[in-house]
């Protein structure tokens, strides 16, 4: 949808309004559902690897490095799509509607004579 929408040169300038909206929706979505992936991945992963080697609670400074680094980049994958989501929802830094003069399709290797 997004590769007909706005590759396409042929693409109508309405066409691309109607579908920006969905398009910025579903890749939020598929943001949050890769991260959501990442982190599950991490999980599953010392689940297996670390079930041999602890039988209850262990205190944080207690576990191997292999938990520490996993729960860091844990932390670090979240921190990064918190950062990219609140940058797609900042009504300043996304990219301003264009008028009927800029809105008017022109070819790329267009040099405005």
């Amino acid at each position: 949808m997004g590769f007909t929408a706005f590759l396409l040169p042929c693409t109508p300038t309405t066409a691309r309004a109607l579908v920006k909206p969905a398009h910025v929706w579903m890749g939020g979505i598929i943001l949050v559902l890769g991260i959501v992936s990442c982190i599950s991945g991490i999980n599953e992963k010392l689940f297996f690897a670390l079930k041999g080697n602890t039988n209850g609670t262990l205190p944080y400074s207690a576990l191997p490095p292999e938990a520490i680094t996993a729960n860091a980049l844990g932390v670090i994958i979240v921190a990064f799509g918190l950062v990219v989501l609140k940058i797609l929802s900042n009504q300043i830094w996304q990219r301003p509607e264009p008028g009927y003069e800029e809105g008017v399709y022109q070819p790329l290797g267009y040099d405005g004579s």
